[in-house]
């Protein structure tokens, strides 16, 4: 079904339904012309496609995450894509279903305030880690609840990888701190373009991540730093 409507020119929206035994339906609506790139949308916000009038806003369910990546693949006008596949580790495996769209011209991914929170974000930089949507140039994780303790060690092995290719990481209003940080960017090549704002991160750890990108020998090629102003 999804690669038939890759080519589709005719229908509008496609409703995809998701029986749960133990909660209502989920519900996901898709603007098929949207995501095969008929319509030449650079960007495309699926944050309200979970859900209807009746049960209220929902998720877009997982087969309906596979469905979007399928679809997608045949899309060279997309740049941005904005979607809410829910929190946890249901959440975190939406890079399982955009890897199908790798051929595409997705660069940029918004999960911001999904509620990803451990699972999902462990989830999340686990499958970057095993070389999924490796495609993608800019990554947006602000609001998530991911901490340093669950997500940190991940963050650090995804940008210190040599196959990096995230130029702009926003991980702002999370619990990331400055270690964490700095051990990512030290030996990374690809982030230009960090936001950190509202992250555990006092001014003594914004000094420590200062120092290291003033460092002659830092590897790193930032260009835009987004945090907190200094305390007074």
């Amino acid at each position: 079904l999804a690669e038939a409507l890759a080519t589709n020119t005719t229908l509008q929206k496609l409703r995809l339904e998701q029986p749960n035994k133990t909660s209502e339906t989920a519900i996901a609506t898709l603007p098929v012309q949207a995501l095969n790139g008929l319509l030449k949308q650079e960007q495309i916000d699926l944050s309200d496609a979970g859900g209807n009038e009746k049960l209220g806003p929902q998720p877009v369910h997982r087969h309906a995450c596979g469905v979007v990546g399928a679809i997608l693949a045949a899309n060279d006008t997309i740049r941005r894509l904005k979607i809410n596949p829910g929190g946890g580790s249901e959440g975190g495996a939406i890079l399982e279903h955009l890897h199908r769209a790798r051929k595409s011209s997705l660069v940029t991914l918004d999960l911001t305030g999904i509620g990803l929170a451990e699972r999902g974000g462990a989830k999340l930089f686990e499958t970057l880690i095993a070389g999924k949507c490796g495609f993608l140039r800019s990554l947006h994780l602000g609001d998530n609840k991911l901490t340093d303790l669950a997500v940190g060690p991940l963050i650090v092995e995804v940008l210190r990888s040599e196959s990096c290719n995230i130029a702009t990481l926003d991980l702002n209003n999370n619990q990331i701190g400055a270690p964490v940080i700095t051990q990512a960017i030290k030996y990374n090549k690809s982030i230009t373009d960090l936001d950190i704002r509202e992250c555990t991160i006092d001014d003594e750890g914004l000094g420590m991540i200062g120092g290291l990108l003033l460092d002659p020998e830092c590897t790193c090629h930032m260009r835009y730093l987004s945090c907190d102003q200094f305390a007074a």
